[in-house]
């Protein structure tokens, strides 16, 4: 399991380095759209928008990433192989996704160093322990939301193609969730915004810059990833089952 993981890893960051001319250029424009959000958001402070901006950088993959992998393995008819196999295809796609977090935090590094210089967000202001909490608080955000994405990823193994629902996911997460406004100013979205880890994860970044812990807040974000786990998984063993009855996933 473990050479296995290496194995893909280092084959995921050889492939990324053979692109490097367009990962560069890449991760450049996202610099220049976060530094917007930054300077032209009113409402938020930029210490909590450069958070919420992690978040979302990675959450675009949590929440995507099991349902590009199931619809490649599709395409390549290679998904009932996996399901013959002895490796479960749950645990297929665990190790892709955790191999897309250490992708995903090698490219973020210098995305955010530089965003932290250009736009002169001071990310040490509350000190070293709880810039470190924060980064620690956000992997945890970063691994629930795989939860909705292995449940979104279901829907896949019955309809094929659905990767353009967890495209207008994200842009929903981005601005309706409380990631990059404040909950009063999100209208009809307000409560629906509840049911994503963002708003309490402002209230956490918020009570850090008043030096309070806001235990509640991150009890529920817990509450939450545990929610998107049990559901996700559920939903993804429904559809799996579903589509194998109906003979669905051979004829592709």
């Amino acid at each position: 399991m473990w050479a296995s993981f290496v194995s893909e890893l280092t084959r995921e960051i050889k492939e990324l380095m053979n692109y490097r001319f367009n990962l560069i250029f890449a991760n450049l424009s996202l610099v220049i759209l976060f530094a917007g959000f930054l300077n032209y958001f009113d409402g938020s402070d930029p210490f909590v928008i450069f958070f919420m901006l992690f978040c979302w950088y990675f959450a675009t993959h949590s929440t995507s990433m099991p349902t590009y992998i199931l619809e490649d393995e599709l395409l390549d008819r290679t998904l009932i192989t996996i399901l013959q196999s002895r490796t479960s295809i749950i645990q297929v796609l665990l190790q892709r996704s955790l191999i897309q977090v250490v992708v995903d935090t090698l490219k973020a590094i210098p995305v955010f160093t530089i965003l932290a210089v250009v736009t002169q967000v001071k990310v040490f202001a509350y000190g070293g322990g709880t810039f470190f909490l924060l980064i620690a608080l956000s992997y945890v955000i970063i691994f629930a939301l795989y939860g909705v994405g292995f449940l979104f990823s279901g829907f896949v193994l019955l309809f094929k193609r659905t990767s353009s629902l967890v495209g207008v996911l994200n842009y929903y997460l981005l601005f309706f969730t409380g990631m990059t406004l404040p909950l009063e100013k999100l209208g009809v979205f307000r409560g629906l915004a509840t049911l994503f880890p963002f708003v309490d994860f402002n209230q956490v970044i918020v009570g850090f810059m008043n030096d309070q812990i806001i235990w509640q807040a991150v009890l529920l974000i817990l509450v939450k990833a545990a929610f998107y786990w049990g559901s996700g998984l559920l939903i993804f063993h429904f559809c799996l089952q579903k589509a194998l009855k109906k003979g669905g996933l051979f004829s592709v």
